[in-house]
């Protein structure tokens, strides 16, 4: 029978680092209580979202029923839905989880007063850091991103977390709007979303084309390439200078 006690390690590794301590509410009961198996209910909650991402993975998202995401954990479908009432709840929570939604953006980008450049180079090697520790992650975005509707109301799952990857995108757009007068919703839509896919487009096929994971410095350089061109586009077009 699985262990009813996991080590802190194994379950921080699965989600960068983050505590069982932590409460997570869901129905307003919080889920750091123990299970009726006698497990910290924050352990649970990892398993599911540990689960549920490997099996977008594998299968894709919209094919993965709530049912095969409570045999996979080895618990009832009631009880998952306990904890998440929908798949797309659980990709919420994988997100937060992940630290990879839109909180996460504007927590990077005001952690300073450094120069733009520098703030987007941080954000980006943390995002593609991100990447590299998540390879589930890669083939949920390509399977999702690429993958064809085949069934009948296939696609919604897909449209969900493409609303969660917009998210980022929209709140580093709010940012660029703040510290730009006179810079267009467009305009700051269309460079926030170049930045985001520039960085995912290029460890993807760095690690899935070329098939070769590109090296900590390869991945700097390209980052600190690509956030000095989006500064300076966004400069252009203000005639805001930057430093």
């Amino acid at each position: 029978p699985r262990s009813s006690h996991r080590t802190r390690a194994t379950i921080a590794t699965r989600f960068d680092k983050v505590s069982t301590d932590r409460t997570v509410e869901t129905d307003g009961e919080p889920l750091g209580r123990p299970t009726n198996a006698g497990e910290p209910a924050s352990n649970r909650s990892l398993d599911i979202l540990d689960a549920a991402l490997r099996l977008f993975a594998e299968r894709g998202a919209d094919a993965t029923s709530m049912n095969e995401i409570a045999l996979a954990v080895g618990i009832r479908k009631p009880t998952l839905y306990h904890y998440y009432p929908s798949k797309d709840a659980i990709l919420q929570a994988i997100f937060s989880a992940a630290q990879m939604n839109s909180g996460w953006v504007r927590d990077e980008m005001t952690r300073s007063n450094a120069p733009l450049a520098d703030r987007l180079a941080m954000l980006g090697e943390h995002f593609i850091a991100r990447m590299r520790e998540r390879p589930y992650w890669q083939a949920v975005m390509i399977r999702e991103s690429i993958g064809g509707n085949h069934r009948p109301g296939a696609g919604d799952v897909r449209n969900n977390l493409h609303r969660h990857i917009q998210s980022r995108i929209d709140t580093l757009a709010e940012i660029f709007a703040e510290e730009f007068s006179g810079l267009s919703v467009r305009d700051a839509e269309s460079i926030a979303g170049h930045f985001f896919h520039s960085l995912t487009g290029f460890w993807l096929f760095e690690g899935h084309v070329a098939a070769t994971p590109p090296s900590a410095k390869r991945c700097t350089a390209y980052v600190r390439n690509v956030s000095r061109m989006v500064a300076l586009q966004l400069s252009d077009l203000t005639g805001t200078p930057v430093t």
